[in-house]
């Protein structure tokens, strides 16, 4: 009897902390980021800084996108074939590629991102990145007036066709950079220069922004709507903007940060 006793005893204790553990480990992933300068801005097409940078690539995706060693991988794009020349390019879209709000990317919004980076009115400081495009030179000093000369079409829903003006082996590379991010034209008739801000911003990568508090804090959660979700295994990115990259390295080496843009630079004492 006393060893049943015993059992029973202790049976409660195992449950408790077997549901511990259990709730622990479904516990929210956080990962606080020192990141430099406050953003300028966090439109990829109009941004330049690395600060801007590290977050447009956890928010927007790109046709092509980064792996962790920094090459040119499938992005909104599963797959491309190139044609034999090298100079027409066309691009397969995921199936279960979606904004952050659930509604499909479609080639329409591939068409819409790549014609606004070379677009003289939008002014994007890199659009040169995109000369190898047929007419993207005419086209961004003004030359040539018809935006829809850009070479490229949306063949359907699913498919985009680039068309290049001549053979171009790191094209792929060039549309992993954050100007070649997708957006979504809808956000940006509706909220103007306000699109990218939380309550208005639509993403099209693992992450949406929930918070924008200037020279305080930048937060981004999980896009239960991107493709890769389920490998996406932080929930929560926490930005902290600073202009003294020496505090920022005190904080880090108090635990404060996770990672550290002074560290990232080279700039540590």
């Amino acid at each position: 009897m006393k060893a049943r006793f015993t059992v029973l005893a202790i049976a409660p204790l195992f449950l408790a902390a077997t549901l511990f553990a259990a709730a622990d480990s479904r516990a929210e992933t956080v990962l606080n980021r020192g990141n430099g300068a406050e953003p300028e801005t966090l439109d990829p097409q109009l941004l330049t800084g690395v600060p801007e940078a590290n977050i447009a690539y956890e928010l927007y995706e790109g046709l092509a996108t980064l792996d962790s060693h920094g090459n040119p991988t499938p992005g909104v794009a599963k797959s491309w074939e190139v044609s034999d020349d090298g100079k027409v390019y066309t691009f397969h879209l995921r199936d279960d590629a979606k904004w952050s709000n659930g509604d499909p990317i479609t080639a329409d919004d591939v068409v819409y991102s790549l014609r606004r980076i070379v677009d003289p009115k939008v002014a994007a400081e890199y659009a040169y990145i995109y000369s190898p495009i047929l007419n993207a030179d005419d086209i961004n000093s003004g030359k040539e007036k018809d935006l829809t000369k850009l070479g490229i079409v949306a063949v359907d829903p699913h498919t985009v066709k680039i068309t290049l003006k001549a053979p171009t082996p790191y094209f792929i590379g060039l549309l992993a950079h954050t100007s070649g991010q997708i957006v979504n034209h809808t956000v940006i008739e509706k909220y103007g220069d306000q699109w990218t801000r939380p309550g208005n911003s639509v993403s099209s990568g693992a992450y949406m922004i929930t918070e924008w508090t200037p020279q305080s804090r930048i937060v981004l959660v999980k896009n239960p709507y991107f493709h890769d979700a389920a490998n996406v295994k932080i929930d929560k990115i926490i930005y902290y903007p600073t202009e003294d990259l020496a505090e920022e390295y005190k904080r880090f080496r108090a635990g404060e940060l996770d990672v550290t843009y002074s560290v990232v630079q080279g700039r540590a004492a």
